[in-house]
């Protein structure tokens, strides 16, 4: 089922709500430039969501989500390139068979077949042309697969063997197969095997392989990378963290749960979303306080862990109350904090200001901005901080 149009909030009869549904918003080109896609870029304030136009490049005072992020710290001198040794863990598996972001979707079929339709900026659709699809198109040349991942602009795609494919916009490598040029089909990334997860963010992408080592490509201007670098890299680098079993990306920022239950993040902490107390960019793993973690997910630029007795903790932007909590004088939260209102999740993800909870019983819950009918209740209340059932679920 889905939902979240015609439903228009109280109040706005005067300004055109729009809310960007899934994690996209202007993509860093470098600390100062931004690039905005599509002419759309999408703007979130505390009260209502306006939306205005962004030509191909603006400065950061003219083309930032809301609030502006301030400026990453120069980039340090890269390190020396470092052999990281990993123990294996064994019995790794983990799969997603369809995925959403940006303009475009992907599914995987039960042949093993892809398919995809939406907006085909530089070939992401991956059906050999450039030509939007309003039904879904075969991807050329994809058998056996088990799970896809989409980015902003950008696919990939997961076989049985443990193969990665990607397609679509290389413009920062997050193609991963070694140049910066797009490509209308898939390519295999020839230097990773044995993986078991894929993921994608804004304009970079990150593989789990199945000894619980995780590799990561494409945009690191937030050192999303995890390599201690803020280097783009247009072929696979070994993230410094070792015996990894679940990864969830937002549009910047990265967190992952290792197999002793603890929480570990890194990239772009504009909004707390690293939940480390600070504002400050990290391009290596960070460890937080959590522990006895089972299931992590993650917004836009927000953040969440379920721990092992269902209880969630949540950190990262608030404006609209998308994390659960509610929280005075501030628009994030910058550690993680205890949502009380749940006690029995098994699932938690997040849009760009609005969020889904699965509770155990299977029922799926909603809180955060309720633009275009978001929330799926049928209310037309402009943001929720407490979470409601979505009915027919």
């Amino acid at each position: 089922m889905v939902w979240g149009a015609g439903i228009e909030p109280q109040n706005t009869r005067n300004a055109r709500q729009l809310l960007l549904v899934s994690k996209s918003i202007c993509r860093p080109i470098s600390p100062q430039t931004w690039h905005c896609m599509n002419n759309r870029l999408l703007i979130f304030s505390f009260l209502l969501i306006l939306s205005f136009s962004c030509g191909k490049e603006y400065s950061c005072e003219g083309c930032l989500p809301n609030p502006a992020p301030p400026t990453p710290p120069p980039p340090p001198v890269d390190p020396p390139p470092v052999t990281i040794n990993c123990e294996p863990i064994n019995n790794l598996v983990t799969h997603i068979s369809f995925a959403a972001q940006g303009y475009h979707n992907l599914a995987v079929l039960s042949d093993g077949t892809v398919k995809s339709w939406g907006e085909n900026l530089q070939g992401c659709l991956g059906d050999g042309t450039t030509a939007n699809r309003s039904t879904p198109v075969l991807v050329v040349g994809l058998s056996n697969i088990i799970a896809v991942a989409a980015g902003e602009v950008h696919s990939l795609a997961l076989d049985n063997d443990g193969k990665v494919w990607a397609w679509g916009s290389n413009e920062w490598g997050q193609s991963g197969n070694g140049t910066t040029t797009d490509s209308h089909i898939p390519v295999q990334l020839s230097s990773l095997s044995d993986i078991v997860a894929i993921s994608a963010g804004f304009d970079f992408s990150i593989a789990l392989k199945k000894d619980g080592t995780l590799w990561a490509w494409g945009n690191n201007v937030w050192g999303v990378l995890g390599d201690g670098s803020y280097t783009n890299k247009s072929s696979p680098v070994q993230v410094t963290l070792c015996k990894v079993v679940s990864i969830a990306v937002g549009v910047a920022h990265v967190v992952a749960v290792k197999n002793d239950g603890t929480v570990w993040t890194w990239g772009d902490n504009n909004h707390g979303q690293l939940g480390n107390g600070t504002g400050q960019h990290q391009f290596t793993p960070i460890q937080l306080s959590i522990t006895n973690v089972a299931a992590i997910g993650n917004g836009a630029q927000s953040s969440f862990a379920i721990q092992q007795d269902g209880k969630v903790w949540a950190w990262g932007w608030n404006s609209v109350y998308n994390l659960g909590i509610e929280i005075f004088n501030s628009s994030h939260a910058a550690s993680p904090l205890y949502v009380s209102q749940f006690t029995d999740v098994k699932a938690i993800t997040g849009g760009a200001a609005h969020t889904l909870v699965q509770k155990n019983n299977g029922s799926v819950w909603s809180m955060g901005t309720n633009a275009f009918g978001l929330l799926g209740d049928g209310s037309a209340v402009i943001y929720r901080w407490e979470a409601k059932p979505v009915p027919g679920l």
